[in-house]
């Protein structure tokens, strides 16, 4: 993929390829799952598939076929290796002037993916904690399980 397609793709078309996931065609999945994990690769994207979701539907999502949930596994690892230097800022600028909706995608998704030495600043000095315990108090049961499933990563 080009890079100028990849950006075109993250921030105005990730949110469809996403949806995509829900089908019930294994091949559809897998061709999404490679692509998203294309996408990956190029770190101008990293920030734009987290700010989706595109973290927390691949956890979530149900893939029926083993080389899928193998190739979600890469990618979610692709993700988590890109998570540094001009990623990590921009993610933590975007932790700052975001709706609640999007903080919330990036703190679960960063509990999941960042790396010990990161998660003080997310979790302790940006607030992160307390989101994810503001979570835990919710009435959705969703909230609940993101929560903790997050803080269960964290421990």
């Amino acid at each position: 993929m080009y890079t100028h397609n990849q950006a075109s793709i993250a921030n105005n078309g990730g949110m469809p390829l996403l949806k995509l996931l829900d089908s019930r065609n294994g091949s559809l999945q897998h061709n999404v799952v490679f692509a998203l994990n294309g996408l990956a690769n190029n770190e101008d994207n990293v920030a734009d598939l987290i700010r989706i979701g595109g973290v927390q539907k691949l956890q979530e999502e149900v893939f029926k076929a083993q080389p899928t949930k193998d190739f979600v596994a890469k990618t979610l690892k692709r993700l988590e290796e890109k998570i540094h230097g001009r990623v990590w800022n921009h993610l933590l600028y975007l932790m700052r002037v975001v709706e609640k909706s999007v903080h919330r995608r990036i703190v679960l998704a960063l509990a999941h993916l960042c790396s010990l030495k990161h998660q003080k600043i997310i979790f302790l000095d940006a607030l992160g904690f307390e989101l994810l315990l503001e979570l835990l108090e919710s009435t959705s049961l969703k909230h609940q399980q993101d929560a903790s499933l997050a803080l269960y990563k964290l421990a």
